[in-house]
């Protein structure tokens, strides 16, 4: 998770591994203290989140997240309000060992259906 202080609010960008894209991408979320901006992930190389914010004074501020995510690998991430750059780090993943479970199951299945079930058989009993 990436944080940020700006005008007495907390900005944050969180990323995760989910069931939408079968834990194979993360999803990154900007948030404004506890409200939830903007979502965007999955399997994209630059995902971008951005919203438009008010203050208490009533002017507006664009706030934005330019992410660079390789494989959700230490993403970096450049956050930028109204153009100015206040942050740029990288990305703390929750979830990191969701894809690697994801892709033994799929090697595993993909080995039992090459061997066959009388192979497998053989072994079981």
């Amino acid at each position: 998770m990436l944080q940020k202080e700006w005008n007495g609010h907390m900005i944050s960008v969180k990323g995760n591994w989910t069931a939408r894209w079968l834990w194979l991408a993360p999803e990154y979320e900007l948030w404004l203290d506890e409200e939830r901006l903007d979502r965007a992930g999955g399997p994209r190389i630059h995902p971008r989140l951005e919203a438009m914010v008010e203050d208490e004074e009533g002017e507006l501020h664009h706030i934005e997240a330019d992410i660079l995510s390789l494989v959700g690998f230490r993403p970096s991430c450049e956050l930028t309000v109204e153009g100015e750059l206040i942050a740029n780090d990288n990305i703390r993943v929750e979830n990191f060992l969701n894809p690697f479970l994801i892709l033994v199951i799929m090697v595993s299945t993909v080995v039992m259906l090459y061997v066959g079930p009388t192979v497998l058989r053989q072994y079981l009993h």
